[in-house]
């Protein structure tokens, strides 16, 4: 397959949620249509940036593996659709504080598991975000599931994730545990 890429980062070594981090950034600097070329050694980073790259409105054209290198290729797509959140239901730290206080919900931190165990809010479940499609069945399609993340990025694609797979009540909260004043493990 040929591809005229427009742009190439190279992320070796760089673990979730960091690829897509640098990939965000990246994209920035392109102009609507070019390809942007992604060098990881991250496995997870394929399914991680299939799905960013189609929620946002950008095109995932395709993935190739040599040996323990990937290599991604994503074509910019409308500006419009980038880094902003597009999920409707959202929460603030402070209203789900108040919700903590009151009854019991499910907490859902998508973040990796050393910033988890780094800094949690008590009875949360992690699920990061690279294994959440993997681990759907963990979660009650009736209850309301509060999603949270560091700073609301990677909770914001999550829910939509839910949703897309039949989970009708999912919350964003924002703007994740980075501002969190509340109770914390």
């Amino acid at each position: 397959m040929e591809v005229k890429v427009t742009k190439t980062i190279d992320i070796q070594g760089e673990r979730s949620p960091l690829p897509l981090v640098h990939v965000k950034k990246a994209l920035t600097e392109l102009n609507e249509g070019e390809v942007l070329e992604v060098i990881s050694t991250e496995v997870d980073c394929f399914i991680e940036l299939k799905e960013w790259a189609n929620y946002t409105g950008h095109e995932y054209i395709d993935g190739l593996a040599n040996d323990n290198v990937f290599i991604h290729y994503i074509r910019k797509g409308k500006e419009a659709q980038n880094d902003k959140y597009l999920h409707a239901r959202i929460i603030s730290n402070n209203e789900l504080i108040s919700k903590l206080e009151q009854e019991l919900i499910t907490i859902v931190d998508v973040r990796e598991e050393l910033e988890f165990e780094f800094k949690h809010i008590p009875g949360a479940v992690s699920i990061p975000l690279g294994e959440l499609k993997l681990r759907l069945d963990e979660l009650a399609k009736e209850e309301d599931i509060y999603v949270i993340c560091r700073t609301g990025n990677r909770s914001d694609f999550a829910c939509h994730l839910l949703e897309k797979n039949g989970y009708k009540n999912v919350w964003n909260v924002i703007p994740g545990i980075s501002h969190w004043a509340g109770p914390i493990k």
